[in-house]
């Protein structure tokens, strides 16, 4: 979820658990660090992050794994990847996507 989107959450629903306390987010599934944001519509966020997690901070692989064990496609469904690096940020919009699936 991008940052604008995340903090607009938080205000709207008054999550203090999953509030970002600088800059640099992490993920709330993993801790991890998160570089990289994405926007998806909000049907698919709903429908393959658990309830627990919506109004959080969930990185792109956590968000992947999450859409796995739902048997959710979503690659068509990405409209936006933004990388907040420590020299740059970027926002990048997909020409191409295609929904995988593991052997």
């Amino acid at each position: 979820m991008p940052a604008a989107t995340q903090r607009e959450a938080e205000r709207r629903h008054g999550n203090v658990s999953c509030s970002i306390s600088s800059m640099r987010q992490t993920c709330k599934v993993c801790g991890r660090l998160d570089y990289w944001n994405f926007d998806v519509p909000d049907e698919i966020w709903n429908e393959v992050v658990p309830e627990a997690y919506r109004n959080c901070a969930v990185c792109l692989g956590c968000f992947d794994a999450f859409a796995a064990k739902r048997g959710m496609k979503y690659a068509g469904s990405v409209k936006t990847v933004h990388f907040a690096g420590d020299m740059a940020a970027l926002e990048l919009e997909p020409i191409s996507a295609a929904d995988v699936r593991k052997r």
